[in-house]
């Protein structure tokens, strides 16, 4: 089914109790913010610091979106434009590589502003625009610890997997049963405990797929498995010869 089954803004438990049993590990606790308090924790914060390609201007859903190219910092605004905005030439893998950014800006700019959210206005503000299992106390720890947050070591994980048409929705059915995000989970953990997670500089592999049989888009799904552990793949070719 899809995500929305478990979902709901008012309590978000259910869908992290579940996410806890799919992954096999414990959630310690949870955040939820939706794109308008996202916008309203931007302006907080005096905006997010994003790398953006290249600019944009169009218009999506009846709204003019315009965001500068560059090392920029982006108000509420722009900030619920770029994490909203679909873009026709997209792919999903870069779709989803924008909202992960999205997510790194926002951990390092509460790293980069913990002496103004340790202030009761702003602090206090700041819990009224997230929704989490975390008491108060602990909320302000948090946001006081990502001040060691480093955004170049963070490790990111797309769930790859086939799409399905189930009862006219598209759904994403993970490879082989989820096991690769499980294992990605494990292996992310297992170096947060030892204190030895690798930089990105240290962790940069490229794959090469070739296809040496005769069965069509066999490379192409070998691809999605290497690219679901976080490895640099590109486009799957042929092999000039049978394997």
């Amino acid at each position: 089914d899809g995500i929305d089954a478990l979902y709901r803004r008012s309590d978000p438990a259910p869908l992290a109790a579940r996410v806890e049993e799919v992954l096999g590990t414990t959630l310690h606790g949870w955040v939820d913010i939706d794109a308008v308090d996202l916008g309203r924790i931007a302006d907080l914060l005096g905006g997010m610091s994003l790398f953006v390609p290249t600019p944009v201007d169009t218009t999506w859903k009846d709204r003019r979106v315009l965001l500068p190219s560059g090392s920029v910092r982006l108000d509420g605004d722009k900030t619920r434009d770029y994490l909203a905005w679909e873009d026709p030439l997209e792919t999903e893998a870069e779709r989803a590589g924008r909202r992960q950014k999205i997510v790194q800006a926002l951990l390092a700019g509460l790293g980069e502003n913990r002496a103004l959210l340790a202030e009761r206005a702003p602090a206090r503000l700041l819990a009224r625009l997230v929704r989490t299992n975390l008491p108060r106390r602990a909320l302000d720890a948090l946001v006081a610890e990502l001040g060691r947050f480093d955004a170049g070591r963070m490790g990111m994980q797309r769930v790859l997997g086939n799409a399905r048409s189930v009862d006219g929705r598209e759904l994403l059915f993970p490879h082989q049963e989820g096991e690769l995000v499980k294992e990605a989970v494990r292996k992310s953990l297992a170096a947060n405990a030892s204190s030895q997670a690798p930089g990105v500089e240290d962790s940069s592999v490229t794959v090469d797929v070739l296809n040496g049989t005769s069965t069509p888009g066999l490379g192409a799904r070998a691809r999605a498995v290497f690219l679901s552990y976080d490895l640099d793949v590109p486009e799957a070719r042929n092999a000039d010869h049978d394997g």
